[in-house]
C-alpha cells in the first residue's frame, strides 16, 4: 500500500487525502482505508507543481472507474466524489461538491428520482462498529445498484456504488432457465415413467430395437412369450442372434430342416418398412407378429398369442369341411366362390377346382 505523507499546510489535507483514495483504488487494496504519516515535511516531498500533477491523475482514475466513488467524514459530510456516481443517480456536477452533507445528497437525489425511501432510516442504517456493510439496493427505473459501504479509521466512511442490473438479470435468467430446465426434466421424467407403466401393462408383448437391430426395450409380456430367451435379452443384443439362439433350442418349428432358409426368409420380413405374420410355436402355439420401421430407424415389434383363435378356426373349418350339409362362402360382390364342403362338392356333382 502507498503511504500517505500529512501536509504541513492545511489547505492541502483534503487533497493528499484524495491522492490517498486512488492510490488504494489503482492498487487494488479491498479497503479503502488508509494511514498518514509524518516522516518529513511535505515540501520535501511534493512541490505545488508535483502536487498538482499527482491531484489530476487522482482525478482522471477516479472519474474512470466504473463504480461510483464516494468519501464522507465523520460529520458525514462529503469529502470525494466521482463522475460516475453524479451520472448513476442524475445528479449536478454543480450540485455536488465536498463539503455537501449526506441527507442534502439524498435530498438531491428523491429529487432526482433515484432514491425511495426515508433519509433518516437510511442515515440510522449506517454503523460506525467497523464493520463493512453491503447491499443491492433497487432504484425506481428498476436499475440494480450493489452499495458497500466501508467504514474509515477516522470514523468516516467510504461509499462504493456499482450498477449491476446486467448481472442480476442474468442471473435471474439463468436461475430462471434451471427452473424451467428443472421443471422439463421432472415433467419428461413423470411422462416416461407413465410410458413404462403403459408399456408394461399392454397385454402383448412390445420390444423396442434402435437403429442397427438391436435390442433397446421389452415389457414382460415379451419375456413370457420367448421364456427360452429370458437369460439372453439384453440391451444392446442383435434381433438375428437372439433367432439364432431360439433356432438352436427349436423353437421355430416351421424351421426345422431349413434353419438358413427360415433365418433369411425371417429377417428379410424383420427389416421391411412394414410386416406381419403369423408364427407356429412349440406346443401347437401360434404368434401373430406385426413389426414397423420407426423414423429414427429403428423398429417396433409386437407378439399377440393367437392359439386360442387359431384353435377355434381349426374347430371351424372342421365343422365345415365335415358337415354333411352342402356349405359354401362366396364373396357377395362378385359372387365367387370362396370356399366349399365336401358334401356340396358331391351333391352338385362340380369338381371343386370349378368352384374355386
Amino acid at each position: 500500500m502507498f503511504e500517505l505523507f500529512s501536509a504541513v499546510a492545511d489547505h492541502h489535507e483534503w487533497r493528499l487525502l484524495v491522492f490517498g483514495v486512488a492510490a488504494c483504488v489503482i492498487a487494488g487494496v479491498a479497503g479503502l482505508a488508509f494511514v498518514a504519516r509524518a516522516r518529513r515535511p511535505a515540501t520535501a516531498w511534493f512541490s505545488g507543481r508535483s502536487l498538482r500533477r499527482r491531484n489530476r491523475v487522482l482525478e482522471k482514475a477516479l472519474n474512470n472507474i466504473r463504480q461510483g466513488l464516494l468519501m464522507f467524514d465523520k460529520d458525514q459530510r462529503l469529502v470525494i466524489c466521482n463522475r460516475q456516481y453524479v451520472q448513476m443517480y442524475g445528479l449536478s456536477l454543480d450540485a455536488v461538491k465536498p463539503g455537501c452533507s449526506l441527507r442534502d445528497l439524498l435530498e438531491m437525489r428523491i429529487a432526482a428520482g433515484t432514491f425511495c425511501g426515508d433519509p433518516d432510516e437510511y442515515v440510522a442504517t449506517l454503523t460506525h462498529d467497523g464493520t463493512v456493510q453491503n447491499k443491492n439496493v433497487v432504484l425506481p427505473d428498476g436499475r440494480v445498484i450493489a452499495v458497500t459501504n466501508e467504514p474509515t479509521p477516522d470514523e468516516g466512511w467510504v461509499s462504493m456504488h456499482e450498477d449491476v442490473t446486467e448481472r442480476q438479470n442474468a442471473r435471474s435468467a439463468l436461475a430462471n432457465a434451471r427452473t424451467a430446465a428443472e421443471r422439463a426434466e421432472k415433467e419428461a421424467r413423470s411422462a416416461h415413467a407413465r410410458l413404462l407403466d403403459a408399456f408394461e401393462v399392454v397385454p402383448e408383448g412390445l420390444a423396442i430395437f434402435d437403429a442397427n437391430d438391436r435390442y433397446v426395450m421389452w415389457n414382460r409380456r415379451y419375456v413370457e412369450i420367448y421364456p427360452e430367451c429370458r437369460d439372453i435379452l439384453d440391451p444392446g443384443l442383435r434381433f438375428e442372434d437372439a433367432l439364432r439362439a431360439g433356432l438352436q433350442l427349436g423353437q421355430y418349428p416351421d424351421a426345422v430342416g431349413r434353419e438358413e432358409e427360415w433365418l433369411k426368409e425371417r429377417m428379410g420380413q424383420h427389416t421391411a418398412s412394414h410386416s406381419a405374420l403369423e408364427q407356429p410355436r412349440p406346443g401347437d402355439r401360434w404368434l401373430r407378429i406385426e413389426e414397423r420401421r420407426t423414423s429414427d430407424g429403428g423398429s417396433i415389434g409386437m407378439r399377440v398369442d393367437i392359439t386360442d383363435l387359431k384353435r377355434r378356426e381349426a374347430s371351424f373349418r372342421l365343422l365345415f369341411d365335415d358337415n354333411p350339409v352342402p356349405m359354401w362362402v362366396y364373396d357377395r360382390a362378385s359372387l365367387h366362390f370362396l370356399a366349399v364342403n365336401d358334401a356340396a362338392v358331391g351333391h352338385y356333382g362340380y369338381g371343386r377346382e370349378q368352384c374355386s
